[in-house]
């Protein structure tokens, strides 16, 4: 691979990638979507999707479900704390 000017490099498009907010305000309460769904989205590679979304779900925002070998993920509904 060799390097491109600087130029080129200018006229390439952005990643769109999005912060791990803007991927929770963009996901719907309701719904669930497809790991394709998300790497759409985000506009970044499938390795790099799931690792996103491993995160997430680690940190108690987002859960995953498998139906037929494809992986659903949904936002996590907070209702409150609950004493």
């Amino acid at each position: 691979m060799t390097p491109i000017s600087r130029d080129e490099f200018e006229k390439l498009p952005e990643s769109g990638a999005h912060s791990n907010g803007e991927l929770l305000d963009w996901m719907v309460d309701t719904s669930a979507y497809s790991t394709t769904e998300i790497e759409q989205y985000l506009k970044i590679s499938h390795a790099a999707t799931l690792s996103r979304l491993s995160n997430l779900m680690k940190q108690g925002l987002i859960k995953r479900r498998v139906l037929n070998h494809s992986h659903y993920w949904a936002k996590m509904i907070h209702t409150g704390d609950t004493l």
